[in-house]
């Protein structure tokens, strides 16, 4: 950045100034007599001096503007350089300042792009905790309703109350037996009044026995903790174990168990595609 000139804070004639300050301080440094003699012959050869350098240049010569140039240089000569002094000092730290202004916005900027640096990897550790969590955790509510939704079933929404139930009363950890049991007996509640009932397991037995419930909350929590309290894990692991007693004696259920582990596995190959993994992994 170039500095600015101080001459230019002068707008008089600086040849006239010049030529009369130096012509002050030399008449004053060699009359040891100034006090004896009258002012006027002390400055008239200076003011005859100036006025003839004045009328050359475009500015009228006045008394006010002798006046006001006398002080001036009076000023000029005995506190000029202090002055002087003063402008360029000031005129360094307004140099110092506009190039600091200039570096300033690099170095915010190089300060702001590492902390956006930085908050951008603390952004992805911890989306990336958040995502393992998911998968860890929440995969089973997601593949439940991803499995309800391509099926277009009622069911699609209540994942989390499959997994909550399941967690609730200890069920083998995929929590896919109940949604299978559902697949085999009303396609998902998709048969007769079974959204309706919010009975989606023929839970109850047939006809009039069959229960009805509030919510679908209400009736995947009481099925979750019949099949894990009333019959075990291990039942629930492997249907065919408690086919004669949840399905019946009747001929119908013949096979009953190896129909619920075919959705169970359906589930899981569904989860697969879907690029979570097993889900029975989990057990």
């Amino acid at each position: 950045m170039n500095k600015i000139p101080i001459y230019a804070l002068i707008s008089l004639n600086f040849r006239s100034i010049i030529l009369f300050a130096l012509e002050l301080v030399l008449f004053m440094n060699n009359t040891a007599e100034l006090g004896k003699i009258k002012k006027r012959f002390i400055f008239r050869p200076i003011l005859s001096r100036l006025k003839k350098s004045f009328s050359k240049s475009k500015i009228k010569f006045t008394k006010r503007t002798l006046a006001i140039l006398f002080v001036f240089l009076f000023i000029l000569a005995f506190g000029g350089k202090e002055i002087f002094s003063q402008i360029d000092s000031t005129l360094k730290n307004y140099n110092v300042l506009a190039d600091s202004n200039v570096t300033s916005p690099t170095l915010t900027l190089a300060s702001n792009l590492e902390l956006t640096n930085n908050l951008e990897t603390s952004t992805i550790n911890v989306r990336d905790k958040i995502n393992s969590n998911t998968l860890t955790m929440d995969k089973r509510s997601y593949l439940l309703d991803q499995y309800f939704l391509s099926n277009n079933s009622p069911l699609y929404g209540t994942g989390k109350l499959f997994v909550a139930a399941c967690n609730k009363y200890g069920a083998p950890r995929d929590c896919i037996t109940v949604a299978a049991i559902a697949r085999n007996e009303t396609d998902l509640c998709k048969y007769n009044n079974s959204a309706d009932m919010h009975n989606c397991w023929g839970f109850g037995g047939a006809g009039t026995n069959r229960m009805r419930f509030d919510s679908f909350e209400q009736s995947i929590d009481r099925v979750t903790r019949a099949l894990a309290y009333d019959y075990g894990s291990q039942y629930m692991i492997d249907p065919s174990l408690m086919e004669g007693r949840f399905c019946g004696s009747d001929s119908s259920c013949v096979g009953w168990g190896n129909k619920i582990k075919l959705f169970m596995r359906q589930i899981d190959d569904f989860g697969k595609n879907q690029g979570l993994g097993s889900i029975l992994d989990m057990r």
